[in-house]
Formats: C-alpha cells, structure tokens, sequence
C-alpha cells in the first residue's frame, strides 16, 4: 500500500501552506477513518491523505462512537481535544454530530450566551458550544475550525438520512462563535460527486471507503490550505 500510495499522482506531495503545519484532528468515526472494507483507512482517511499531499504533521485523535452532546456518556469529542490541551498547534480541526443522529438524540438550540451554564449538553448543539468554549480557551493562539459532514440520504439508521435539524444549528453556532466551517452537508457539487444515495463511496451508506476518502479528502484539505494561507495569521 505505501509503495501504491508514493506512485499515485493524488497523493504526490506539492507546494502547500499547510507544509510543516502541526495539525489536532477530532471528531467521529468518519474523522478516525474507521471503515470495515479497507482497512487502511486507519493510517489514511482524510488527515493521512491530506498529510501525504501536503507535508503536515497530525495527530489524529477521532475516535469511533464519539460525540458532541453526552449521548455516548464519556466518549466525547471534548474528552480528545482535553488530551491534548498543553500540546502546539498550529491548526485544529473539529468534526462531529453525526453520532447524535445515530441515536435520534435532541439536535438542541444554539443558546444565547457563551458562558457554560448557557449550554444543555445533553443536546448536539449544547455539546459543540460546550467544545467550542473550552477549543478557545486550550488553543487560544490556533486557529480553530469545523466540518460539517457530508448528506447521507440513504442510511436507515437514526435520523442520519436527514440532519437538516443538526446542521442547521451546527452552521449557526460556528458564525457564533467565529469559527470556520466547510459545509459539505449544503454542498450539492460534492454530494453529486460523493453519490451520496447510493454505496459506492461508503461501506454502509455514511463511513467512507478507500474510494470514499480520496474524494473527501480534497475539499478538506482545500479548506485548510485557505486557513493556512499567511494573509490569515
């Protein structure tokens, strides 16, 4: 696999701002790369792929079940990105949501305030204000920014084939709070790439597959690149 991956034009490394970047990645199991028909996945997904083509360094703490709200109880995003509060970044990107749909948990409202006793963190939306607080106060000097998942119209599972409700609150709270985020659950070019009603890029209509992450990959690793570009340091 590594000697495919070396001779692949995808993932031949070029001029990138995110050269030499140290970037944290957490979220889900989409983030973890966690996948039961290609199990490169782990050591690939979207932030291997990213670091091949561009020279970055990642730790990459997504973790499979992993939450915003307190729906999978200590399994939480929050609990990765804690792990590596006194560790240096230069970028850190945040993923999740999915795992509420999952469990037809509350998508929640964005609050008003920004104080912690403002968030109900049994919901998604209380639970990534909830991440958003203490991302700001760990990595103060980092830019910070989110992605929110791609449509997965045809898995049956939960409320996963429409997440209208999730998202809608995920995009406000990240105007909210100042935090970039790729929409790829709006973007209608990458769903019609990613087909995303049909299987052919998942393993079971939502965790990507190895044709799965190389499609992924791009936009979000386009993404970084403009985060990363020096007029925004």
């Amino acid at each position: 696999m590594e000697f495919l991956r070396q001779n692949d034009e995808r993932f031949k490394r070029r001029p990138s701002s995110l050269e030499n970047k140290r970037v944290l990645f957490c979220g889900d199991s989409i983030c973890a790369a966690s996948v039961y028909d290609y199990p490169d996945c782990l050591r690939w997904g979207w932030a291997g792929r990213i670091s091949s083509a561009t020279g970055l360094s990642y730790i990459n703490k997504g973790r499979d079940g992993a939450s915003l709200s307190t729906c999978r109880k200590e399994n939480r995003i929050l609990a990765q990105i804690e792990a590596c509060k006194k560790e240096v970044f230069d970028l850190v990107v945040l993923h999740g949501g999915v795992n509420e749909a999952w469990d037809s948990n509350p998508a929640g409202k964005m609050a008003k305030g920004f104080e912690l006793s403002d968030f109900d963190i049994s919901t998604c939306a209380g639970g990534l204000e909830e991440l958003f607080f203490y991302a700001k106060r760990y990595f103060p000097h980092t830019q910070l920014c989110f992605i929110a998942n791609f449509r997965a119209p045809s898995c049956p599972i939960g409320r996963i084939s429409n997440m209208d409700e999730y998202f809608g609150e995920i995009l406000k709270i990240c105007k909210k709070w100042e935090i970039p985020c790729l929409d790829l659950y709006n973007d209608d070019d990458f769903a019609k790439e990613f087909h995303v009603k049909e299987k052919v890029n998942t393993a079971d209509f939502i965790h990507p597959n190895g044709k799965g992450y190389d499609i992924l990959y791009l936009p979000i690793m386009r993404f970084l690149e403009e985060l990363c570009q020096p007029s925004r340091s």
